[in-house]
């Protein structure tokens, strides 16, 4: 991560925000990516298949700026694409949507946290994905990457 990043991020008031850890990176990283995998037909041939996975490593990290917190979870559920409960509320009161659309610092993490996995792993996620593909294996991307990271 960038020093400015970090600069950034240790200015804010830690009573009110919640950041994700590097796990809870990890773990919405592998349960995005099973997401989508899980809608993939698996009948397209090999070279389509590898573009989408290019396609899907390069979008995925983008896709958690989408995030919203729901302060009224804890670990990797409090983040989620879905509205939360005050989020509904506010919409319910016709209040203006463009006041709370943008990225909190939370989400912006958790898409550096993304990249940074993405970018250190990427042929451990590809060699995943091609057994995954295969069907020679039933083994999510999170008990993947923990063989990665504590057996190697």
């Amino acid at each position: 991560m960038a020093k400015a990043d970090t600069e950034k991020y240790s200015q804010i008031d830690a009573n009110n925000i919640q950041m994700p850890t590097k796990c809870e990176g990890c773990l919405i990283l592998s349960r995005e990516i099973e997401t989508v995998f899980s809608k993939l037909n698996t009948k397209i041939g090999k070279e389509d298949a590898e573009i989408w996975l290019i396609e899907q490593l390069e979008t995925v990290c983008e896709e958690m700026l989408h995030f919203k917190i729901h302060k009224e979870k804890s670990g990797i559920d409090k983040f989620s694409p879905d509205s939360s409960k005050t989020m509904k509320t506010l919409k319910n009161l016709r209040m203006p949507e463009d006041l709370w659309e943008a990225p909190s610092v939370e989400t912006e993490m958790l898409q550096k946290y993304c990249e940074t996995i993405i970018e250190k792993y990427e042929s451990e996620i590809e060699t995943w994905f091609w057994k995954r593909f295969k069907h020679q294996t039933k083994d999510t991307l999170a008990v993947s990457f923990a063989f990665f990271l504590f057996l190697k």
